[in-house]
């Protein structure tokens, strides 16, 4: 019995490696050396809310995480959120067109827009157990990132990001999760230098 349970033991540990799929759909110029975004909105949404045990709490530290990530950006301070949307309405941001959402960030004073949709941001659990107990962990999350120049009224970028993380015996809750979904966000709001914008198209 004790051998059994090394064994086991062990090829869980073996098994226990988790592996990633990533999604990574990108267009625009992206972040470049020398550009200020200046006065920003970060309009947030989230598409789990309703029906996620946890969407408060995971709400609240996504947001969180979108809001320090805009904030490190040189040149770029946050504000105008509220009076975009009150020059939006009664159109939901979600429903207006870049025309609409630029003429209303002219009108709260923007220089950026930053629109941010999670849609999902998550985990599960699976067990089995037979012929021996197996479990396996996966969290996922997803979400799309549009920035607009209001002074130009070009898009900067826009990016759909997803990555999902697990496997047998993994180990993995909402704190790796969230490490994850803010490593992804730091990657995409990375500024690059000129020259290599211009070689990876």
């Amino acid at each position: 019995m004790k051998c059994c349970i090394a064994l086991f033991l062990a090829f869980a540990l073996l098994a226990g490696c988790a592996k990633t799929v990533s999604t990574n759909l990108a267009t625009g110029q992206g972040l470049v050396a020398g550009r200020q975004l200046g006065r920003t909105a970060v309009l947030v949404w989230f598409g789990f809310e309703a029906n996620d045990a946890k969407g408060k709490k995971k709400i609240e530290k996504v947001r969180e995480i979108i809001t320090t990530r805009f904030t490190r950006l040189p040149g770029t301070t946050l504000g105008g959120d509220d009076a975009l949307v009150k020059a939006l309405e009664p159109l939901a941001w979600r429903d207006a067109g870049d025309v609409e959402l630029l003429a209303a960030a002219r009108k709260a004073g923007c220089d950026s827009v930053a629109l941010v949709e999670v849609a999902a941001c998550g985990g599960e659990l699976s067990i089995g157990l037979t012929p021996l107990p197996v479990w396996a962990v996966t969290t996922r999350f997803s979400y799309r990132l549009r920035l607009l120049d209001v002074q130009s009224g070009r898009l900067v970028q826009s990016a759909m990001r997803g990555r999902e993380t697990g496997g047998a015996y993994t180990v993995r809750g909402l704190d790796a999760l969230m490490r994850d979904f803010d490593a992804d966000l730091a990657s995409v709001l990375t500024f690059a230098t000129p020259q290599a914008t211009l070689e990876t198209h």
